[in-house]
């Protein structure tokens, strides 16, 4: 499911409107908006579970931008029915019109690059004066405090694949929190305001406006392992009576992630029966198995924050 945020002057979705999510943000400025986003992703989920059998104890949150800013904000106010949330590129609000924590444990993953100038690694302004934010590093803290995870990670340096691009990648993997939740924390060393990718590049174009791009990870299959290895077995969330589960139709397995999975978010999930588009199986080559069921996942454009 990929829905799309509100133009925040008319409330209305559009081709040529501005898009901006309803984030923590209490200073957000000329994107400030007062759409209840928070009972419009639950409305989602309602719609999901109702018409799609979707499986209730995996539902997870992509964003990126803007976007990775609605996703912390679910994670504070729907920890109830998300299982996960995945923020790139983006921090918490240095003023936040938000409760002070989730109401619930929840695994997080991080992916920041460090020479974003939009939403600034180190925290500071977002661009345009559109609101202060943490940095990375304090977002990050601010997880792993409250789940009381370990404080030493386990750190992975990833191959350089690519030395002509911004730089490499480092994760750091925070275990031990509340109900087995963990935080997960991507640094992208020299990348702008983007999704890294191996197979989609911005191109020169791209690179001039939102600063260069990492090559050495594909951030969707990242999310999607961070999701796949999250459990599903938490009492919280309501559970379908036996029986309750959709057909067991096999899922397509694409030799490619699909180029929308890198413009709005990404996506890796079982196909319903109808075989909705925004659904799709794990692919990219990996050896990935198709949940017994479809999950939903709310997903968001990163290219204005």
């Amino acid at each position: 499911m990929l829905p799309n945020a509100v133009d925040p002057d008319t409330g209305e979705s559009g081709v040529n409107g501005s898009f901006n999510w309803n984030d923590c943000r209490s200073d957000a400025g000329a994107v400030a908006t007062s759409a209840d986003d928070v009972g419009f992703i639950g409305a989602l989920i309602n719609w999901m579970d109702e018409n799609r059998n979707i499986d209730l104890q995996r539902v997870y949150v992509v964003g990126g931008s803007n976007g990775g800013m609605m996703a912390y904000r679910l994670a504070f106010e729907l920890s109830d029915r998300v299982s996960a949330v995945a923020a790139v590129i983006a921090n918490l609000p240095g003023n936040s019109e938000c409760e002070p924590q989730p109401a619930h444990p929840i695994s997080v993953l991080l992916m920041n690059g460090t020479l974003d100038i939009f939403i600034p690694f180190a925290g500071g302004q977002v661009l345009g004066n559109r609101g202060l934010v943490l940095s990375a590093d304090a977002t990050r803290e601010f997880f792993t405090n409250f789940l009381g995870t370990d404080a030493d990670p386990e750190h992975v340096d990833f191959p350089d694949l690519d030395p002509t691009d911004a730089g490499d990648v480092g994760r750091d993997t925070y275990r031990g929190g509340m109900e087995g939740n963990e935080v997960v924390f991507y640094r992208a060393n020299g990348a702008g305001h983007n999704f890294p990718s191996i197979a989609h590049p911005l191109g020169p174009g791209g690179e001039a406006i939102f600063g260069e791009q990492n090559h050495d990870i594909e951030s969707a299959v990242e999310i999607w392992s961070f999701f796949r290895a999250e459990n599903s077995s938490r009492s919280r969330f309501p559970r379908r009576a036996p029986g309750a589960l959709h057909s067991s139709r096999p899922c397509s397995w694409p030799s490619a992630l699909p180029p929308w999975a890198y413009g709005s978010g990404l996506a890796r999930h079982a196909t319903s029966p109808s075989g909705i588009r925004a659904l799709t199986c794990p692919g990219g080559g990996r050896d990935f198995e198709p949940p017994p069921r479809a999950s939903a996942a709310a997903f968001s454009p990163w290219w204005d924050p």
